[in-house]
């Protein structure tokens, strides 16, 4: 046990690395059947996945952590992961995406976007949950519910099998694109995920960001003192002193945060 005068650095490394890792073997794990999680570290695809999206996109996004070495804590994830002792399993990796994405991945994909770097990985890992929506593995099998808005997932999922920007329409799970410049997300998107957001993704965008909670996205009173680890677009009127990620603000009036300034621009 370590005690540390501030976790917030330890808990953002956790939930991206750690956490992060989780949902990237989840889905094509889940899609090729594997049921424990050790069993989806021996496929090679799977794990070259993991370590690619970790080292490339996932680790650069982790501000530094005292006493920590980055590449050292991803190789102690990768081990735990491997240990077939834990018996942890991919249906359980697999659950509620709809809360989980937004906490472990959305926050990374933003991150990555906010700082002009490319996230081609992060796209594959989205893409992966999508087609596990779908509902069915690669197979044929069936895939069991395993969200709580799993209706609606499937549902969307199968109409992103023609019109792939569907997914991301869905604004209150991909709300962290919200705020930016309608031109640089979709120049992010069309180089990344293959897919230019159409008049319906836009719309919904716009809908989430001037919703009827009366919040709007601009600059935050107290962005200048606020942690640079919170990457989230500033939302004011505040709604509450904690993100939705899990990730404290160090202004305790003060709503996800960012030491940049987001305006929308839809």
């Amino acid at each position: 046990m370590q005690f540390v005068s501030d976790v917030s650095p330890f808990e953002l490394m956790k939930i991206r690395i750690l956490n992060g890792g989780h949902a990237t073997i989840a889905y094509p794990g889940g899609l090729l059947d594997i049921h424990f999680v050790h069993e989806a570290m021996q496929d090679p695809l799977i794990r070259a996945f993991l370590s690619k999206l970790e080292r490339e996109e996932i680790i650069p996004t982790v501000p530094p952590v005292p006493g920590v070495v980055l590449e050292e804590y991803f190789e102690l994830i990768d081990h735990r992961f491997s240990d077939p002792k834990i018996g942890d399993t991919i249906r359980r990796l697999c659950l509620d995406g709809s809360n989980r994405q937004p906490k472990f991945i959305i926050p990374t994909i933003a991150a990555r976007l906010a700082a002009g770097a490319g996230v081609a990985v992060l796209a594959l890992e989205s893409a992966l949950w999508c087609r596990y929506c779908f509902g069915t593995t690669d197979s044929g099998a069936v895939t069991e519910p395993n969200d709580p808005n799993w209706d609606r997932l499937q549902a969307t999922a199968r109409k992103a099998k023609n019109d792939p920007g569907a997914w991301l329409a869905m604004a209150d799970i991909y709300r962290r694109f919200l705020g930016r410049s309608m031109a640089s997300v979709r120049q992010s998107l069309r180089a990344d995920f293959g897919v230019d957001p159409g008049p319906e993704v836009l719309r919904a965008w716009a809908r989430a960001s001037t919703s009827a909670s009366g919040r709007s996205f601009g600059r935050c009173p107290a962005w200048q003192t606020c942690s640079p680890a919170c990457v989230a677009p500033a939302v004011w009127p505040p709604r509450s002193s904690r993100s939705a990620f899990g990730w404290r603000c160090r202004q305790p009036a003060c709503w996800n945060c960012s030491n940049r300034t987001y305006t929308a621009q839809l």
